[in-house]
């Protein structure tokens, strides 16, 4: 929770001009990741536009002080665990099984480099979107549960907006 900005956390945050005000929000969704921020000369290819609207309001809340936003990825993590959980009761019914896996995956070390650095929100609120589709997915029984059926859709989409990983997500729920 202490530690302070690194790498790419300075253009996407300390340096962005276009977090730090809510006018801003057209340019976070009218180009790529580098288009809203002060870096215009790359390309990136990357179009995640609802992870800089997170850091939008993080910086509204807690300016530069990357306490704030490392609270927010935190927090984001246990919620990926609690979905974990979920997701795995719906499938074992067994809850001891259910909280072995969600304790398993909120401490397991390889998500400290996804929970860690700042910049890399883009993946754990992707995979916060993901794992909430596949539970709504989950829940709507066979398609006959049409409003979470429209949540897993609505989701998944949101979770495109975050990173273009999520674009597996239709695979996960053929499986």
């Amino acid at each position: 929770l202490f530690n302070q900005f690194v790498w790419d956390d300075y253009y996407l945050i300390v340096e962005n001009p276009y977090i730090k005000n809510f006018k801003f929000i057209p340019n976070l969704f009218s180009g790529d990741l580098i288009y809203s921020t002060i870096e215009r000369h790359v390309e990136s290819s990357y179009y995640r536009p609802l992870s800089m609207l997170s850091f939008m309001v993080d910086y509204k809340i807690w300016r530069l002080n990357p306490f704030g936003y490392h609270l927010t990825n935190i927090t984001i993590h246990l919620l990926n665990s609690l979905l974990v959980f979920l997701i795995v009761f719906e499938i074992s019914k067994n809850i001891g099984v259910s909280f072995i896996t969600g304790a398993f995956f909120v401490v397991h070390p390889i998500h400290v480099e996804a929970v860690v650095p700042i910049y890399n929100r883009m993946g754990i609120q992707a995979a916060f979107l993901m794992f909430s589709s596949l539970f709504l997915f989950m829940k709507s029984k066979d398609f006959s549960r049409r409003g979470f059926l429209s949540g897993a859709l609505f989701l998944f989409v949101m979770a495109l907006f975050s990173k273009e990983e999520a674009i597996i997500l239709p695979l996960i729920f053929l499986c």
